[in-house]
């Protein structure tokens, strides 16, 4: 069977790239402010306050992941619309059941 995928939800694909984004930039500014403990000097943000950085680069990793996300699913439901979306072969075979 195939199905073809015309459009794709901008905002709630979005959120969903952003949250991950943003959880995996929050935890990697944690793990930066933790080295700066033990090698100070080494991991810095030219002279910022690092609890000023662990707010500001996880936020901006968020807002851009979200914006541009955004834009590409807007992109794609376009061009989708004009020249058909990915089309996806999916086998009509019945799922094997794991052992519980």
């Amino acid at each position: 069977m195939q199905q073809v995928i015309h459009h794709i939800p901008p905002r709630a694909a979005a959120r969903i790239v952003a949250a991950v984004g943003g959880a995996l930039a929050l935890a990697g500014m944690l793990l930066a402010g933790l080295l700066s403990i033990w090698l100070p000097g080494v991991a810095t943000f030219h002279n910022m306050p690092m609890a000023l950085a662990l707010f500001l680069v996880p936020v901006g990793w968020w807002l851009s992941l979200y914006l541009s996300t955004w834009i590409v699913c807007g992109m794609y439901n376009l061009c989708a619309r004009h020249f058909g979306g990915i089309t996806l072969v999916l086998d009509d075979a019945t799922a094997v059941q794991r052992p519980r």
